[in-house]
């Protein structure tokens, strides 16, 4: 393992270490010695092995001097860490979250840097969150950014296609949303979709029957009403 970060220079544990050792071979050659390294077993009674392990021993036994060295690695995980407290503070302070996420969630700002425990494939946790964010895949969005002239759902149906409709009304999936609604066991609502478990779970189901908002989904839809793709 000594051996493979010595080739790594990257900054990461042990750098220091390895930016000594790499500058002490470099006076070395400089002035005419060559210097190898070698993987050598252990504990096969090989004598300088031997003598360099109790060495190795002795060293860990010593006091540790207190080092004013501080390296890239510490400074920047120190800088993520302040970073991510003042994003957090800024979310929790700031009121105007947007106003889809602000009518779905309904003062429910759950915040977490850690990534969602639920196993679902990545084009179905990435619509679960474009369709709580309001920005993605369907008709309405894709009417704002200039893709789409009228932001109109598919065939007959013809509202306008937002994340509560899709979710709530659109008649274009009245089955999987009342498979939906016997897996909530209640009365369906965007923020009991979006903010408990049972809600999600519920909401990944019918993604999972649907696929709307993928990109796949707008584009086969597009394309069976002579639309173009996105």
């Amino acid at each position: 393992m000594a051996i493979k970060r010595l080739q790594l220079n990257s900054l990461t544990g042990g750098q220091e270490l390895v930016f000594k050792i790499t500058q002490s071979c470099s006076y070395l050659a400089s002035n005419g010695i060559s210097i190898n390294f070698y993987w050598v077993p252990s504990h096969l009674e090989i004598y300088r092995n031997e003598i360099a392990d109790k060495l190795a021993k002795k060293g860990l036994s010593r006091k540790k001097l207190q080092s004013s060295y501080t390296s890239l690695a510490y400074i920047g995980r120190a800088s993520r860490e302040e970073i991510l407290e003042q994003w957090k503070n800024n979310w929790q302070q700031n009121k105007n979250k947007g106003k889809h996420y602000t009518r779905i969630c309904k003062g429910s700002y759950s915040f977490s840097l850690k990534a969602p425990k639920d196993k679902y494939p990545k084009r179905l946790q990435s619509a679960f969150f474009q369709l709580k964010l309001g920005k993605g895949y369907f008709k309405s969005f894709t009417k704002v950014i200039g893709e789409d002239k009228e932001g109109r759902c598919f065939t007959k149906c013809r509202a306008l296609q937002t994340p509560k409709h899709l979710l709530l009304d659109c008649n274009l999936y009245r089955e999987e949303r009342r498979e939906m609604q016997k897996k909530l066991d209640s009365s369906l609502s965007l923020k009991k979709l979006f903010c408990i478990q049972k809600g999600r779970e519920a909401l990944f189901l019918f993604l999972s029957r649907t696929e709307i908002a993928t990109r796949k989904w707008l584009i086969t839809a597009r394309s069976i009403e002579g639309g173009n793709s996105y």
